[in-house]
């Protein structure tokens, strides 16, 4: 499923000790780069080693910050993610796993606006969102979901997107812009505060035409994790919750 791709061979080595500890049942291999440095030569190296039927994770330390530049010009399975030591084989496990789970989460926080929300990268405005692992973000649409939501933030129309950060705290956008905060409490009342009027609204079968490009590509990704399981299993089962997970 995942594809985590470093510089240098020590680097790998230092990666495969984290994935060894922390993912020792999950599909992730790890490549290098050859050792690389020249950004024309990393660039070209990545497009040799990129696996397009799986999540691309490309780990850097802070002598390579420079070549994030190029996840704009990788395809929407490639993301980069820093970890926070000059070189990833100096790092310790845990901080080489967070930057892992930070780029895992990059694939499903980041999101455009371009008349519509597009769940990945795209041209367009970019919403301010933090790809934290612990965030998440969804749709609400429909008239009672909508109306239901209205009730805390004043009078809404077509596809909200929400966002769950920690705490219960939600925050609240239409189109591009952070129109409110909405707190859900495990216990006791909702409650929501309102930043900005309702100024641009967007059908959810806008925001279906606007990703499809992103629809296939995760089911591209998700047939072939299937299509590897079927020498172990008969029959594989998946819940449908109506959710992102379900529906992918």
């Amino acid at each position: 499923m995942y594809t985590i791709l470093v510089r240098a061979k020590k680097d790998a080595d230092a990666v495969k000790a984290m994935l060894k500890v922390f993912y020792s049942n999950w599909d992730i291999s790890v490549k290098t780069l050859r050792g690389v440095r020249s950004l024309d030569m990393f660039y070209e190296k990545l497009l040799e080693n990129i696996d397009r039927d799986r999540f691309n994770v490309i780990l850097v330390g802070r002598e390579d910050v420079d070549k994030i530049k190029l996840e704009s010009s990788l395809p929407l399975n490639v993301c980069f993610s820093l970890v926070p030591k000059e070189k990833i084989r100096n790092a310790r496990l845990p901080t080489i796993r967070d930057a892992f789970e930070r780029g895992r989460a990059k694939f499903r926080n980041t999101v455009y606006w371009k008349d519509a929300y597009i769940f990945s990268r795209s041209k367009g405005v970019k919403l301010k969102l933090d790809p934290l692992p612990a965030y998440d973000n969804f749709m609400i649409f429909g008239e009672k979901g909508v109306k239901m939501l209205s009730k805390f933030l004043g009078k809404l129309k077509g596809t909200i997107l929400l966002v769950r950060k920690l705490g219960g705290e939600h925050e609240v956008y239409s189109g591009p812009d952070l129109i409110g905060k909405l707190k859900i409490p495990d216990f006791g009342e909702v409650s929501g505060d309102v930043i900005k009027r309702q100024e641009v609204s967007v059908h959810i079968d806008d925001v279906i035409r606007a990703n499809r490009h992103v629809l296939k590509l995760f089911e591209k990704i998700s047939l072939n994790i299937l299509t590897s399981l079927k020498d172990k299993y008969d029959t594989v089962i998946v819940p449908w919750s109506g959710g992102r997970d379900s529906t992918a």
